[in-house]
């Protein structure tokens, strides 16, 4: 084990192995990198159930929860993805680096921060983690049930939102263009800026301007009956959610974190399918009842739709 003023270990050769994805919320693994600096402590593991913030594309926030060893007990206030030069001798975190997702030379880690340490049952100081020798240790791994669900519910209800979205501005199309898995043309993916996933509520901004005119979008009679489009999108995504045992199911092409994963599941009869990191429900009749809010903003030519979950 190699110890350095702000951090211990060694970087893997490989992403952390993810098993979020397949809906697990405890898992065991082995404590490979222990590290800090200026503003908090970073734990990795090899294996990990905690899903952490995307950094490619920040919308489900990282899991909560806890990372135990025999006496040790760490809280774990967030998860974050840590993109490290493969063959790198040192270590420190950036969130800006200007990498890309498939980028040969860089590997994802999962990044668990600690809030608090308890050792045999009290309180044991931050500053002073690398006297615990974790690194090697087994620990087991304990996600936040509750909160995971509370962002797990939103996401799910994001992507039905999203083709629900495709189907009901399709006619506004003047030309065609990409079609999702249920034949529309795909406007959220020709426009959408940015998604944010929080508690029982995910917020997508979609980019009305030159740019998706060019494409073909009619925005104009879009904008001009937005409040009757908001509530066909809710009677649509409602209809959908009627048979609620219809089940979700995450795929992957392999289990390091970074790997392709997709959402999958069965609309108005089809099987549909949209790239996705996240977590997400078992079956649709976790998400409803859902309520849709949309809104334009013509400074910015933002338009915002808002996917509440009364839960």
């Amino acid at each position: 084990m190699e110890t350095h003023t702000n951090f211990q270990g060694n970087p893997p050769e490989l992403s952390t192995t993810a098993t979020f994805y397949k809906g697990l919320l405890e898992d065991s693994g082995k404590v490979i990198i222990v590290y800090r600096d200026e503003t908090r402590y970073l734990l990795v593991t090899d294996k990990s159930p905690f899903h952490p913030l995307d950094y490619f594309w920040k919308d489900q926030p990282g899991d909560r929860g806890l990372i135990k060893t025999e006496d040790v007990t760490l809280k774990i206030s967030d998860t974050v993805t840590w993109p490290i030069q493969k063959q790198s001798q040192t270590l420190s975190y950036s969130p800006n680096l200007n990498i890309k997702r498939s980028d040969p030379n860089y590997i994802l880690l999962t990044a668990h921060v600690i809030e608090t340490i308890t050792k045999g049952g009290d309180i044991f100081p931050l500053e002073e983690i690398f006297s615990l020798g974790l690194i090697g240790k087994n620990v087991r791994m304990e996600v936040d049930k509750e909160y995971r669900d509370s962002l797990s519910r939103p996401h799910s209800a994001s992507h039905l939102m999203s083709l629900a979205l495709n189907k009901v501005l399709d006619p506004l199309w003047r030309k065609d263009y990409s079609r999702d898995s249920l034949g529309n043309r795909n406007f959220d993916s020709a426009a959408i800026s940015r998604s944010t996933i929080s508690p029982n509520v995910s917020t997508d901004t979609y980019r009305l301007g030159d740019s998706l005119r060019k494409k073909g979008f009619s925005s104009d009679v879009l904008l001009a009956n937005i409040e009757e489009y908001s509530k066909k999108i809710e009677e649509t995504i409602a209809e959908w959610c009627k048979l609620k045992d219809v089940e979700v199911i995450m795929n992957g092409k392999g289990d390091f974190l970074g790997s392709y994963w997709t959402w999958n599941t069965i609309v108005d009869g089809k099987n549909v399918s949209i790239p996705c990191g996240g977590t997400h429900v078992g079956r649709i009749g976790e998400i409803v009842p859902i309520s849709i809010e949309m809104k334009y903003n013509a400074e910015t030519k933002e338009m915002t739709i808002v996917t509440s979950i009364k839960h």
